[in-house]
């Protein structure tokens, strides 16, 4: 009795079960069930980096804007512990002023890990400056995290 009652669910049912196994592999294979990796910087208030990128020559490009009434001097950026050697604006170093409300593009080199074109990366970003007007140290902080490109 148990067997024929077993057997007449899967008849009924059954078509309903492979429909869903069905459609449950056709969102794994589209990648629905992939974590992404969001492209938004977290911590950071004063320095905002609105847009960035790591290239898989272990160069990281970050666009900063000057969130302060201040102008900024910045000394150094440092990532995961190490600093890098960065140009500004495509020519020059740091140190580099930053108007305030204004904006700044740095390329710096020699990231401490290597992340080839698709790898998903999360860097620990120190941004040191001095505001001009006051002649104080300060540090930014936060994290980028994307797809190296």
């Amino acid at each position: 009795m148990k067997a024929q009652g077993a057997m007449e669910y899967l008849m009924a049912y059954g078509w309903a079960i492979l429909v869903v196994v069905a459609v449950g592999v056709i969102l794994w294979m589209m990648g629905v069930f992939s974590p992404k990796t969001v492209s938004q910087p977290i911590g950071f208030e004063k320095l905002y980096p609105d847009d960035w990128s790591v290239h898989d020559s272990n160069q990281l490009t970050m666009h900063l804007i000057n969130r302060t009434a201040f102008d900024l001097n910045i000394q150094s950026v440092v990532v995961d512990g190490t600093t890098l050697t960065c140009t500004v604006n495509g020519s020059g170093s740091l140190p580099a002023k930053v108007s305030a409300g204004g904006e700044i593009l740095l390329d710096c080199n020699t990231l401490p890990d290597n992340y080839p074109a698709g790898t998903t990366y999360t860097l620990n970003v120190q941004i040191n400056y001095v505001n001009i007007s006051t002649g104080i140290s300060q540090s930014e902080s936060g994290k980028l995290a994307g797809t190296a490109v």
